[in-house]
């Protein structure tokens, strides 16, 4: 059934059924690996001008790809929503959605299609912020990854698996690089980072990624 959009503001919670790493929860998720992340130019398909930037999360686990509601209404382009129910680690989730055909790309010339994306309401990731700036300095071996300091509380769009082939390193020499648990990898969307979260960030210091 086709409902009306949701003309409530955006929360600031986090929705803590989506998880931003990757193995089984721990009371120190900053000890987890990370899933990867990167920023992002995103479009519509039907309106070519309505560029956004944000960051994205890659989870080729997940079926579909995922962005939050509010950050599509900025497309202007009519979405039809309806009820679903999206599946999870943690059950089944009844929520109110539409859906939309995209474009990506990292440097505004080559734009990539990801197609039958859903709007999620109040997308929010919690985690710190990676200071990439600061981890290339201590570890040279990075300078060519231009991600920029990216934040978890920034995450807007989750890529799932129909972009997998778009996110696989590239075969070319220099594509990967790994340290100490830390890896990017250089794809057809630019560098992209993940690992080791308390590798990226020097800190021990606990913060709250997962339920």
């Amino acid at each position: 059934a086709e409902v009306a959009e949701s003309s409530t503001e955006p929360s600031t919670e986090p929705d803590f059924k989506l998880a931003a790493t990757i193995g089984p929860p721990t009371k120190n998720p900053v000890k987890g690996e990370t899933l990867r992340i990167f920023p992002v130019m995103v479009r519509p398909k039907e309106r070519q001008d309505a560029i956004q930037t944000t960051v994205a999360l890659q989870d080729m686990g997940s079926s579909r790809s995922f962005a939050d509601e509010f950050f599509t209404k900025d497309f202007n382009v009519p979405l039809q929503f309806r009820v679903d129910y999206t599946s999870t680690l943690h059950g089944s989730k009844q929520g109110v959605s539409a859906e939309l055909d995209m474009e990506v790309s990292r440097d505004g010339i080559e734009w990539l299609p990801l197609d039958d994306v859903e709007t999620y309401r109040n997308l929010r990731l919690t985690g710190p912020e990676l200071k990439w700036s600061e981890f290339v300095k201590k570890n040279p071996e990075f300078h060519e990854v231009d991600v920029g300091d990216v934040s978890f509380s920034q995450v807007r769009l989750i890529i799932g698996a129909q972009l997998e082939d778009a996110l696989l390193p590239l075969e070319e020499p220099g594509s990967r690089i790994q340290k100490d648990g830390v890896s990017a990898y250089k794809t057809k969307l630019g560098w992209t980072i993940g690992g080791k979260l308390d590798a990226m960030i020097g800190s021990n210091r606990v913060f709250s990624i997962l339920p």
